[in-house]
Order: structure tokens, then sequence, then C-alpha cells
């Protein structure tokens, strides 16, 4: 369902798995860039969702884009400050 946003969520996490153990530079580029765009898809269907925010830190991480995680998990902590998905990404960024 291209409108199920949690699907988008579940999709740009596991995404990033995969980019995490690609095969060359150019391989672990396009995985990262499939996953923010899934988790960015997710964000704009359910702007409340907090897995969306969690997978895009997630995703923003594995670019090294560090400012950009962070900033995801702190959005995304203010709408769910007990979130696990999002503690989780919160001591990778911040630790």
């Amino acid at each position: 369902d291209p409108t199920f946003a949690s699907a988008h969520a579940a999709m740009a996490r596991n995404l990033s798995y995969i980019a995490d153990v690609g095969k060359s530079p150019a391989e672990i580029a396009r995985g990262y860039a499939a996953a923010v765009a899934a988790a960015s898809r997710a964000r704009e269907l359910a702007p409340r969702l907090p897995s969306a925010y969690a997978a895009l830190a997630d995703a923003r991480y594995g670019q090294l884009h560090l400012a950009q995680a962070r900033a995801e998990v702190t959005r995304g902590l203010a709408l769910a400050p007990n979130d696990l998905q999002l503690l989780q990404a919160a001591v990778i960024i911040f630790v």
C-alpha cells in the first residue's frame, strides 16, 4: 500500500540495515539514499509517526550526515519522548 506510512518506515529501516553491509561505496550510498527516500515518504504520509523519524535518523547517520540525524531524533523525541526506536537512535547518534 503506497499510503501505509508504517510500511515505508519499516522498509527504510531494512534498507539502512542492508546498506550497512554493502559491498562497495556506491552500493552503500544507493542503499542509504533509498532508505532516506522511504523514510521521507513515511514522514510525509504521517508527520507524527515516531518510526519515520527514527528511520530517517538511521539513514542520515549511515550517510554520515550527523547534524541531520540528530535533528530527526530531536524532532521525533519531541513527538514521542518514550518511543523505543527513537531512544535507540538517540543512543547511537548522540553517544
